[in-house]
């Protein structure tokens, strides 16, 4: 049987199927045999190594009936995010105003630390060497403490972006244009 022969009884048998995916099979034996030919094979000899069409379309109707009541869940999984969007985008919301408010405190940590090292000289200068030393101090313990918020607010601020990520890369793969196989 010749490769023409072989889609055209091919094509016949998967007249049941959407036309995208019947041409996408058909594609994916042809090129199926014309790999094999590349190898070396005759054009009968590549046709016979493929397989019986009756037995390959069996095989794709069983796969397409498989994928059916995925598609199904897909339909009211979509239903369920859209109706559930109020809920869903308000706690995205709600994740990235709390980042920002980490942010806000690190800032403010930041010129509190930063006031206590101008205000110790002044005391110092006007003779109040206690309120100096206690500004000073103050000044390195919100350093301190200036140092760990950052690094909490920078490892917090990737777990939401890596969150991001695989959240659009989901809904990516959900479009229906990627498949199992």
């Amino acid at each position: 049987m010749t490769k023409k022969a072989f889609l055209s009884e091919l094509r016949a048998a998967l007249s049941a199927l959407p036309e995208q995916e019947r041409d996408e099979r058909l594609r994916f034996y042809a090129e199926m045999i014309d790999d094999r030919m590349e190898d070396g094979m005759t054009e009968e000899e590549a046709v016979a190594a493929v397989g019986n069409t009756n037995e390959i379309a069996q095989r794709i109707h069983t796969e397409a009936a498989v994928q059916a009541p995925q598609q199904g869940v897909r339909v009211w999984l979509i239903l369920l995010l859209v109706l559930g969007s109020p809920l869903w985008l308000s706690l995205y919301a709600a994740l990235w105003a709390v980042i920002i408010s980490l942010w806000a405190v690190f800032v403010s940590f930041a010129a509190v630390s930063l006031s206590g090292y101008v205000a110790a000289p002044a005391f110092g200068v006007h003779g109040n060497f206690p309120m100096a030393a206690a500004s000073l101090g103050a000044g390195l313990f919100m350093t301190g403490c200036t140092i760990f918020l950052f690094f909490g607010c920078l490892a917090a601020s990737k777990g939401v972006c890596r969150l991001t990520k695989k959240i659009f890369a989901g809904i990516r793969r959900s479009d229906g244009k990627e498949r199992l196989q």
